[in-house]
C-alpha cells in the first residue's frame, strides 16, 4: 500500500469510525451528567436523546449523497444514540416501563437492520451494535454505579443484540460486524462479571450465543466458490476463544465433570459443523478452523474430566490419534493439531516427573508408569509417520525423525529418573542392598549416585545401540545421527562416573565384580557390538557417517582406558587389604600401605592397557581392520610412554622388572608379527601386469 493510500485510509476511515464511537461515548456521559446533577429530568433526557438520534439519522441520509462514508457514519451514530438513550431510560433513569422500553429497543434494532440492508453498509449496523453494548461496557470498565445489570439480564440483553447481528451476518455476509459483536460481547461480559458468580443456565446460554455467532456465516460461506475471506475465518476462530475468555471464571471454579460435559458438547457441535462443511465444499479452509475449535474443546474437556494426573496421558494419546487421522489425504491440519496436543501432553507429563521426588521411593511408581505411556505414545506416533511418509508434505520431510528424536530424548530422561529411583531404592538409606554398618563403606549417597549414573549410561548406550542398529537396517541416516548423539552422552556419562564422580568402591566389594563397574563394562560391550554391526553393514552407511564404526570403537576404547584405570586401583587396594578412597578407614591408615598402593595401581593400569592394546590389535587382524590395528599400536605406544614417565619412577623394583618384561615381550611379539607379514607379502608371487 502506498503512503498516500495509507494516509487516506487513516484520515478518512479510521478517524471517522473512532470519532463516531467517541460521539456515542460522549452522549452516554452527557445523559449520565444530566441525571446525576439533576439539571434535566429523566423524561427530558430520554426525549432529547431519541430526537438527537433521529436527527443524526436524517442528516446522515442527506450527507451521504455528497460524502457517502460520513453520511453512513452519521446514520450509525444516530441509531447508536437511540440505543443508549432507550437503554438508560429503562435501566437507569427508570422513566420507561419495561414493555415500552423493550418494544422501543426492538424497533430500533429492526430499523438498524433495515437501514444497513437498504444502504448495504456494514458501518451503520456496527455503530448500532456499539451503541447497544456501550452502557454496560463503560459501566463495567469504569465501575460506574447504577448501570450494572445482573448476569441473567445482561445475558438476555447481549443475546438480543446477538440475534440482530446473527441476522445481519447470515443475510448480508457482514462477518466484520459478527467479529465486532463477538469481541464487544466478551469484553462487556468480562468487565461486568469478573468473578464468575453465575450459574449453569447462564453458562450454557453464553456457550449457545457465542457458538451461534461463530457459526452464523457458514450457510452463506459453503455456497461461496474459491477461498473465503480472512475476516470470515476470523469469526469462526474467535467464537470459541471469546467464549472461553468470557466463561473462564465459571469454567475454572465449577464442577470439573459438568464443565467437561459442556466442553464435550461444544466439541461435538463443531465436529458436526466441520463434517457438514466438508461434504458441501471442496476447499478445506472452513473445515480447518472448525476442526481446530473441536480439538480445543476436546482438549480442555479431557483436562477437566481427568484432572492433572491423567491429563498428560490423555493429551498425548489424543495427539497420536489425530496424527494418525492426519495421515489421510488433505488432512495436514489434523497432523498439526495432533502435534500440538502431543507436545502439550509430553511437556506436562515430563514437567511432573522432573519436579517429583520419585527417586526417594521405589522405581516404576504410578507417575513413572504414566510417563512411560506418554513415551510409548510419542514413539508410536513417530513409527506411524515414518510408515506413511508419502502423505507428508515437503516441509514435513523430517517430521518422523524429529518425533523419534523427541521420543527417545523423553525416554532417556525417563530412564535417568528411574535409574536414580532404583539406585536409591538399592543403595540409599534403608535400601535393599544395605548391609549392617560397615567400617569401610563410603559415607552418604556416594554409592547410590554412582549406581544411578552407571544404570543411566548403560540404558542410554542400549538406546544408542538400538537406534544405530535400526538406522543401519532401514538405511535411515537420521536415526544413526541420533544414535551418535546418545552414544556421546552415554560415553560422557561413563567418563564422568569413572573419572570425576566419587569412587563408590571399598573393601566390602570385590574388584570388577561390583554393580557400577559391571554396568559400565556392559555398556562398553554394547558399543563394541554395535561398532561391529555397523562395520558389517558399511554399504548401508552414507558418506556422512561411513566412518561411524571407527568412531564407536574409539569411544569404547577411551572409556575402557578409564575403566581399567579405576579397576586397577581397586585391585591394588584389595591385594593390600585397604578400603576405598572414600572409606572411613583412610583416616587411620598406615602411610606405608598408601605408598605401596600408589606404586602398585599404576603398574596394574599399564598391564590392563597393554592387554587392551594387544586385544585391539588382534581383533584388527581378525577383522582385517587397519583402523583397529593402528588403534592397538597407539595404545601400545601410550602404555610404553606411561611406563617410562610414571611407572618406573614410582613402582617397586620387582614390579618395575615384571612390567618392563611384559611390555617389552609384547612389543617384540608385535614386531615379529609385522615382520613375518612383510616377509610373506614379499615372497608371494606377483600377478603379471595386464
Amino acid at each position: 500500500m502506498s503512503a498516500d493510500r495509507l494516509e487516506d485510509l487513516v484520515g478518512g476511515v479510521w478517524f471517522q469510525n473512532l470519532g463516531a464511537v467517541l460521539l456515542l461515548v460522549g452522549v452516554f456521559f452527557l445523559i449520565v451528567w444530566g441525571w446525576t446533577t439533576g439539571r434535566f429530568g429523566p423524561g427530558v433526557l430520554v426525549v432529547a436523546g431519541v430526537l438527537m438520534g433521529a436527527i443524526l439519522v436524517w442528516r446522515g441520509d442527506r450527507v451521504r449523497r455528497s460524502l457517502q462514508g460520513l453520511g453512513h457514519a452519521f446514520i450509525g451514530i444516530g441509531f447508536g444514540v437511540m440505543y443508549v438513550t432507550l437503554y438508560l431510560g429503562h435501566f437507569t433513569l427508570r422513566v420507561l416501563p419495561a414493555p415500552i422500553a423493550v418494544a422501543a429497543l426492538v424497533a430500533v434494532s429492526g430499523l438498524t437492520l433495515l437501514a444497513g440492508l437498504r444502504y448495504r453498509v456494514q458501518t451503520i449496523a456496527a455503530l448500532g451494535v456499539v451503541g447497544a453494548y456501550l452502557p454496560q461496557l463503560l459501566s463495567g470498565l469504569l465501575h460506574i454505579g447504577g448501570f450494572a445489570l445482573p448476569p441473567a439480564a445482561l445475558l438476555g440483553w447481549i443475546a438480543a443484540v446477538g440475534l440482530l447481528v446473527f441476522a445481519l451476518a447470515a443475510r448480508a455476509g457482514w462477518s466484520g460486524l459478527d467479529l465486532s459483536a463477538l469481541l464487544l460481547a466478551s469484553i462487556t461480559w468480562v468487565s461486568s462479571n469478573p468473578h464468575g458468580d453465575w450459574g449453569w443456565p447462564i453458562t450454557i446460554g453464553l456457550a449457545a450465543m457465542f457458538a451461534a455467532l461463530g457459526l452464523a456465516p457458514l450457510p452463506r460461506l459453503v455456497r461461496t466458490e474459491g477461498r473465503v475471506r480472512p475476516i470470515d475465518l476470523a469469526v469462526i476462530v474467535a467464537a470459541p476463544l471469546t467464549f472461553i475468555v468470557s466463561a473462564w471464571p465459571m469454567l475454572a471454579l465449577a464442577n470439573p465433570r459438568l464443565v467437561a460435559m459442556l466442553l464435550l458438547a461444544l466439541a461435538a457441535l463443531y465436529t458436526a459443523a466441520a463434517a457438514w462443511v466438508d461434504t458441501r465444499r471442496s476447499e478445506r479452509d472452513l473445515w480447518r478452523p472448525l476442526t481446530g475449535a473441536a480439538v480445543v474443546f476436546l482438549t480442555a474437556a479431557l483436562e477437566r474430566a481427568l484432572g492433572p494426573d491423567y491429563t498428560p496421558i490423555a493429551w498425548t494419546i489424543e495427539g497420536a490419534l489425530l496424527l494418525t487421522l492426519g495421515l489421510a489425504p488433505r488432512a495436514g491440519w489434523l497432523r498439526l493439531c495432533g502435534g500440538a496436543a502431543l507436545a502439550l501432553g509430553a511437556m506436562w507429563g515430563f514437567g511432573q516427573i522432573a519436579g517429583s521426588d520419585a527417586w526417594r521411593g521405589l522405581p516404576m511408581s504410578p507417575l513413572a508408569v504414566r510417563t512411560l505411556v506418554i513415551v510409548v505414545a510419542v514413539l508410536l506416533s513417530a513409527h506411524m509417520l515414518a510408515r506413511r511418509r508419502d502423505q507428508l508434505t515437503s516441509a514435513e520431510r523430517y517430521l518422523p525423525e524429529f518425533v523419534v528424536g523427541v521420543g527417545h530424548l523423553l525416554l532417556a530422561v525417563w530412564l535417568a529418573h528411574e535409574a536414580w529411583a532404583a539406585a536409591h531404592a538399592f543403595e540409599g538409606p534403608g535400601g535393599a542392598w544395605q548391609r549392617p554398618p560397615s567400617f569401610a563403606r563410603p559415607p552418604g549417597s556416594i554409592r547410590a549416585n554412582a549406581l544411578a549414573l552407571a544404570i543411566s549410561t548403560c540404558a542410554w548406550t542400549a538406546q544408542a545401540a538400538w537406534l544405530a542398529w535400526t538406522g543401519a537396517n532401514a538405511r535411515r541416516l537420521a536415526l544413526r545421527v541420533i544414535a551418535a548423539l546418545f552414544l556421546a552422552t552415554a560415553m560422557l556419562g561413563s567418563l564422568l562416573g569413572l573419572v570425576v564422580l566419587d569412587d563408590p568402591w571399598s573393601s566390602d566389594w570385590l574388584p570388577v565384580l561390583h554393580a557400577p563397574g559391571l554396568l559400565h563394562l556392559a555398556a562398553l560391550a554394547l558399543v563394541v557390538a554395535v561398532a561391529g554391526r555397523l562395520a558389517a553393514r558399511r554399504d548401508a552407511l552414507d558418506g556422512f557417517d561411513r566412518r561411524s564404526p571407527e568412531v564407536w570403537a574409539l569411544a569404547a576404547s577411551l572409556v575402557m582406558l578409564a575403566w581399567t584405570w579405576r579397576e586397577a586401583d581397586h585391585v591394588a587396594r584389595a591385594l593390600l587389604g585397604m578400603p576405598g578412597p572414600h572409606g572411613p578407614g583412610n583416616q587411620a591408615g598406615v602411610a606405608e600401605a598408601f605408598h605401596r598402593r600408589a606404586a602398585l595401581a599404576p603398574v596394574f593400569t599399564s598391564v590392563g592397557w597393554l592387554v587392551q592394546a594387544l586385544s585391539t590389535t588382534a581383533i584388527g587382524w581378525w577383522r582385517r581392520s587397519g583402523f583397529l590395528r593402528w588403534m592397538g599400536l597407539a595404545l601400545v605406544g601410550l602404555t610404553a610412554l606411561k611406563f617410562v614417565l610414571r611407572d618406573l619412577a614410582g613402582a617397586d623394583p620387582f614390579w618395575r622388572f615384571l612390567t618392563a618384561m611384559v611390555a617389552g615381550a609384547a612389543m617384540l611379539a608385535l614386531s615379529w608379527v609385522y615382520q613375518r607379514k612383510q616377509r610373506r607379502e614379499a615372497a608371494a608371487p606377483r600377478s603379471p601386469a595386464a
